[in-house]
C-alpha cells in the first residue's frame, strides 16, 4: 500500500492514519484538536476504542519511579520514592504490594502524600495498591485497596 494511502488530510482538516486511511482509519487527530484511536467519532481528547497498556514493573529492590506507571513490588525492604510532582500534573503510578510486608513509598523535596495530610511517606500493606496521581505540587491518593 503506498504512503498515501495510509495516510490522509481531509478537507475538514481532519489527519487519518491506518492501512486505509480513508476508509477505515486506525487513528485521527482532528480539527479540534482530538486523538482517537480505534473510533472515527471521538467525544474526549484523547478516546481508545480498545485495549490500552501501561509500562510494567516488578522490583524486588529500592526504586525510584520516572516512566514506570504500574510497579510491583515482591520485597518489603524495597522503599519505592516517587519523582517530584513538580510540573508533571496528572501523572498517575499505582503500586501494588505483592510481598508479605509492608512496603514504604516515599515522595521527594517534602512533598507529601494523601488527600489530607502532611505525610511525606506512605506504608502500603501486603497484598494492597496505591494508585496517586500529581497536582503538580504534591501527590493525591486516587485509589487505595
Amino acid at each position: 500500500t503506498a504512503l498515501a494511502d495510509r495516510m490522509i488530510i481531509t478537507s475538514t482538516g481532519v489527519f487519518k492514519f491506518g492501512t486505509n486511511a480513508a476508509s477505515s482509519p486506525t487513528m485521527q487527530l482532528n480539527a479540534s484538536g482530538q486523538l482517537s484511536l480505534g473510533t472515527t467519532s471521538p467525544n474526549s481528547t484523547f478516546q481508545v476504542e480498545g485495549t490500552v497498556g501501561w509500562k510494567y514493573t516488578s522490583t524486588s529492590t529500592s526504586l525510584t519511579l520516572g516512566s514506570h506507571n504500574i510497579v510491583n513490588v515482591t520485597s518489603s525492604s524495597a522503599v519505592i520514592t516517587l519523582p517530584t510532582a513538580a510540573s508533571i500534573t496528572g501523572r498517575e503510578y499505582t503500586i501494588v504490594n505483592s510481598s508479605s510486608g509492608t512496603v514504604t513509598i516515599n515522595t521527594t523535596s517534602s512533598q507529601t502524600i494523601g488527600n489530607f495530610t502532611t505525610a511525606t511517606s506512605y506504608s502500603l500493606l501486603s497484598d494492597k495498591s496505591l494508585t496517586v496521581v500529581s497536582d503538580g505540587s504534591n501527590y493525591k491518593i486516587k485509589m487505595n485497596n
